[in-house]
């Protein structure tokens, strides 16, 4: 799911914001939905952070020294640091529950106008 996929996307967030489960949703107008640009970028900077959290979770068996703990938590940090972006930049929300009107896109611009 990503705005490259703007069909499957919002069907897919028409039909969670209609349904809970086999029941239909109280609050419908009460849902925001974080929505990378492209699932395949978000995918790959997700495998970083995850590569590097192995990576420092087997730290004390891969016996580094202080150079290498340094460069590692770096790292973890900058693979956290670069994958927030694709996680909260822009999210969609629904403006009318029978979805008439559009789904409106929300950047970090927009939020702080």
């Amino acid at each position: 799911m990503s705005l490259q996929d703007e069909k499957a996307t919002t069907t897919f967030i028409e039909s969670v914001t209609r349904e809970s489960g086999s029941s239909s949703r109280t609050f419908k107008s009460a849902l925001i939905f974080c929505v990378p640009d492209s699932a395949d970028a978000l995918c790959d900077e997700a495998r970083k952070v995850l590569a590097w959290e192995d990576i420092d979770d087997e730290a004390d068996d891969l016996k580094l020294d202080e150079t290498q703990v340094r460069q590692l938590d770096e790292n973890v940090k900058t693979a956290k640091g670069d994958y927030k972006p694709f996680c909260y930049n822009q999210a969609l929300m629904t403006t009318d529950i029978d979805f008439s009107e559009e789904m409106f896109l929300i950047t970090k611009e927009t939020a702080e106008a």
